[in-house]
């Protein structure tokens, strides 16, 4: 790799939402355990993504800026994730005069037959919303 750069840079009324997707099981491992139990491994793995989508999210100049990593997961997973509102995860901070908000959102592979994608849509409205 030459260079590193996220799936997807949207900028919106001044706002920008820098988007990586992680193909890992970082998502559902924060779930079902406790961050003290996971292996340091995964931990420093799990660290370096974060910084990854931060320093992503440092590039791009906006009144407000959410850094999202997105976790592809199995429909199962994220039906079980989903039913106990567990879907995303978020955190708000600041820093150098910036704030920025931060997600990890799971998204299923293949849509539920019970959701739409507008469904989905709606439930990442709530980013910015619960973030501030």
């Amino acid at each position: 790799m030459k260079n590193l750069v996220p799936d997807l840079v949207v900028r919106h009324e001044g706002h920008v939402y820098v988007v990586d997707a992680k193909y890992k099981g970082h998502f559902q491992e924060l779930d079902e355990d406790r961050w003290t139990t996971l292996s340091e491994e995964l931990r420093d793995e799990h660290r370096r993504d974060l910084h990854q989508i931060l320093a992503y999210a440092s590039l791009y100049d906006g009144a407000e800026t959410t850094a999202v990593l997105v976790y592809p997961m199995s429909t199962r997973t994220w039906s079980r994730l989903a039913y106990h509102g567990r879907t995303i995860a978020q955190a708000s901070l600041t820093g150098g005069g910036r704030f920025v908000n931060l997600a990890l959102v799971g998204l299923p592979m293949k849509l539920p037959a019970d959701r739409s994608f507008s469904n989905l849509v709606e439930s990442w409205r709530t980013i910015r919303k619960n973030a501030a």
